[in-house]
């Protein structure tokens, strides 16, 4: 087996212990209290602005201000779908790197493949992110949107 390959996998496996650690840092002060505030909140602006725009005209809100909320809403859809697919792909790199390693005919590194635990963003001890997390969170905020607009009828 070449050698580079060995110490580019022992130098990654450094990086990615230190990563490791301050993932678990990050889990333990940050995700009872950080990622469940910023998601209801994120979902929360977005119910009220999609309820704003839905009775924009029966309210008589000015067509600029229903355009200016439109755009708005497009980049705040963006940026949510952008937080979420990065949270998810940390976790997906992690698990790609622990299954190269656990590839190693070595049995130092087939250990060190059990040993490792994927890195993930956790919200609070219910679940992490992952690829379909975007998905779920869409259909809440149209649950949502629509528990809104019965309730404002």
């Amino acid at each position: 087996m070449p050698e580079t390959f060995i110490r580019r996998l022992t130098t990654n496996l450094m990086g990615y212990r230190l990563l490791a650690i301050q993932n678990r840092l990050h889990n333990i002060f940050f995700s009872p209290l950080l990622w469940p505030c910023f998601q209801y909140g994120m979902l929360a602006m977005h119910t009220i602005m999609n309820l704003i725009l839905i009775r924009a005209q029966s309210w008589g809100i000015p067509l600029n201000l229903c355009l200016m909320l439109i755009f708005v809403q497009i980049g705040f859809f963006f940026f949510e779908k952008n937080c979420f697919e990065t949270a998810a792909k940390i976790y997906v790199s992690a698990c790609n790197y622990r299954d190269e390693i656990g590839n190693v005919r070595s049995t130092f590194f087939r250990k060190v493949k059990t040993s490792l635990r994927p890195i993930r963003i956790e919200v609070s001890a219910c679940y992490y992110f992952k690829t379909s997390t975007f998905v779920t969170y869409e259909n809440a905020l149209v649950d949502y949107t629509i528990d809104g607009l019965l309730a404002v009828q």
